[in-house]
């Protein structure tokens, strides 16, 4: 493999006889950059020279035996000097170059270029396989000029690589396991040194990595190390900053802004216009529920949540790290990263197994009661700690079991350990794609920090509404694009989201990051983070945000009501801007007995003609 860019005297490449060559750019040499590989330990910036043929007698460049007994092929770059005026430095040729191969002392030619098709004013890529008559293992090959006239047909060859094939079964032998092995502990010792995202903590413990061993890679910065977080710690870093962002959000804008609860200067139902009608009832409902559910769904997501657990400190050896006579110090690799990333993890799936047990599926509770009251002074529909102005109730329907209990999958999904298995993933066979499976894992997590344990929930209900046909159920989707406050998010999305982003991004880079990467990381921050805060406004504007009572096997019926929670900003833009932002309509979606469904829905509707 040689690209005549050292002296003579030093080529890579095993030449036994050249004879009027020289590396030179008389002929210019070959602008294919992409092509030339890395010749021996010397790689030159820029090609500069070529092995340029002149001379009288002859002209050849022949190379030393080479083991090609399994075949291989012969590539290089060649040029003929191009028909030029007579004061050209490279002169015109006129005769062709052949390309031979030696076996016990007979060259035999298998390769010819003649003069008239390679003689131009670039180098032209040439391959020849070498056949099959020259599979020995010490063939000799020699580029040469059968006959030539002394003052000119000058040419010259570039960046030549002759490629030897292993033998067939080459990878299944004992030499190459052991040199494979000794390659991959080298290679596996600098990821772990470096702390790239290619050496896990599970392969620490697994190999007693031992950091002073780092010390004898060339150029190791272990300050440059520490800096770095591997790409599953960085999600739960992002989910960390966005927990911590929205309740910093809520706190402040719990000062700001109020629920509408009562609508007194709401209209009457028409039937409450009637003479009979002397008392609005009141009536408390309740919902369906089964201890076997309840215990089925704990079970599920506590049952996870252990396994992902058992895994964690099963493959890091947790247990053994305190006990010294049989495991070593080195092997005990919990780092101080990735303890806070693994307690921030668990606080993660804790938290959101909580408030689906305590939120949704309501366990160890009594049957969540529904009070609704349409007198006029009060107006309310009351669903265990959440209140419902009636004049915000837009509209209530049925749906089957089949959505109920899709629904209710959704909802364990949610709660399943997603930032505790984003961390344990790694710890089973290592696989290529194993690590777009950590990653997704984690975006995960992020997504759920960001949306709620009702993620998935609120996936399908935006699904069904992006594939709604009816035009009524079209021309609201529409509408929910032109909210107000739509453009005072997309604004707030892109503020914030580079500041978390791009600075984390920044503090995470290893080698030089120029001034044209880092305005492009932070306008690729601004656009993402002004289009999602842009689509939260628009799903805020549709019934995608579920507030569930499933406290029953999904095999029944079910109800569900589309409401508004509205919100009053007591500021200048008062219940206009900042109102709308956070406003947002919600579909409540109960299970109750089937002799309280009609009667429940009669009175959201205003239908209280012979309501006991």
């Amino acid at each position: 493999d040689d690209d005549f860019e050292s002296p003579r005297s030093d080529f890579s490449a095993p030449w036994m006889e050249i004879t009027n060559g020289n590396p030179s750019d008389a002929c210019g040499v070959n602008s294919e950059l992409t092509e030339r590989g890395n010749h021996g330990e010397f790689r030159a910036l820029e090609n500069r020279n070529a092995l340029v043929f002149t001379g009288v007698y002859f002209r050849k460049a022949a190379t030393s035996g080479l083991n090609v007994e399994h075949g291989g092929r012969v590539e290089f770059y060649l040029k003929m000097g191009p028909i030029a005026s007579d004061n050209a430095v490279c002169k015109a040729s006129f005769e062709d170059v052949i390309l031979e191969y030696n076996v016990a002392d007979q060259w035999v030619e298998f390769g010819n270029y003649p003069a008239w098709k390679f003689r131009s004013d670039s180098f032209q890529f040439v391959s020849e396989d070498i056949p099959v008559e020259g599979w020995t293992n010490s063939t000799r090959f020699r580029f040469r000029q059968p006959s030539f006239d002394p003052l000119r047909d000058h040419w010259a060859i570039d960046d030549v690589r002759i490629f030897s094939r292993y033998r067939p079964d080459w990878d299944e032998s004992e030499e190459y396991r052991k040199r494979r092995e000794n390659q991959n502990s080298i290679v596996k010792l600098a990821q772990c040194c470096y702390n790239s995202d290619q050496c896990t903590i599970f392969d620490k413990v697994n190999t007693n990595f031992d950091e002073k061993k780092c010390n004898a890679l060339p150029g190791f910065d272990k300050n440059e190390r520490n800096l770095r977080l591997k790409s599953s710690e960085l999600f739960i870093f992002f989910s960390f900053l966005s927990a911590i962002s929205k309740v910093l959000y809520h706190r402040v804008s719990q000062i700001f802004t109020r629920r509408v609860i009562h609508q007194k200067e709401a209209p009457l139902p028409g039937s409450f216009l009637n003479e009979n009608s002397d008392m609005f009832p009141r009536r408390a409902f309740y919902s369906i529920s089964e201890v076997s559910w309840q215990a089925f769904v704990v079970g599920i997501l506590l049952g996870s949540f252990g396994g992902a657990m058992y895994q964690l400190v099963k493959s890091l050896s947790i247990v053994e790290c305190f006990d010294h006579r049989e495991i070593t110090a080195a092997s005990c690799q919990l780092n101080s990263s990735f303890v806070i990333t693994w307690l921030c993890a668990i606080v993660f799936d804790l938290r959101s197994i909580s408030m689906l047990t305590s939120g949704v599926f309501f366990v160890k509770r009594e049957p969540v009661e529904i009070l609704v009251d349409v007198h006029p002074d009060k107006g309310l529909m009351k669903v265990g700690p959440k209140t419902i102005a009636l004049a915000e109730v837009l509209d209530i329907y049925l749906r089957s079991p089949f959505f109920l209990g899709f629904l209710s999958f959704c909802y364990i999904l949610g709660g399943f350990p997603w930032a505790l298995g984003s961390l344990t993933l790694p710890s089973f066979e290592s696989h290529p794609s194993m690590q777009v499976y950590t990653q997704v894992m984690g975006l995960l997590t992020l997504l759920r920090e960001l949306l709620g344990p009702g993620l998935f929930a609120k996936a399908f209900f935006t699904t069904q509404w992006i594939l709604v046909t009816r035009p009524e159920d079209r021309d609201e989707f529409g509408r929910a694009f032109l909210r107000r406050g739509l453009l005072q998010q997309f604004i707030a999305g892109s503020c914030l989201t580079p500041i978390i982003l791009a600075s984390t991004i920044m503090s995470r880079k290893v080698g030089f990051v120029s001034s044209g990467e880092t305005f492009g990381i932070f306008a690729l921050c601004v656009v993402f983070g002004g289009v999602f805060g842009y689509l939260i406004g628009v799903l805020r504007g549709l019934p995608c945000d579920g507030f569930c009572l499933i406290t029953g096997w999904p095999t029944r019926n079910c109800y569900n009501v589309v409401c508004n929670d509205r919100v009053k900003c007591p500021c200048l833009f008062t219940c206009t801007y900042c109102g709308e932002i956070h406003s947002r309509r919600m579909v409540l979606v109960v299970v109750l007995p089937f002799d309280d469904m009609f009667l429940f829905k009669r009175m959201l509707k205003g239908d209280l003609k012979d309501i006991p």
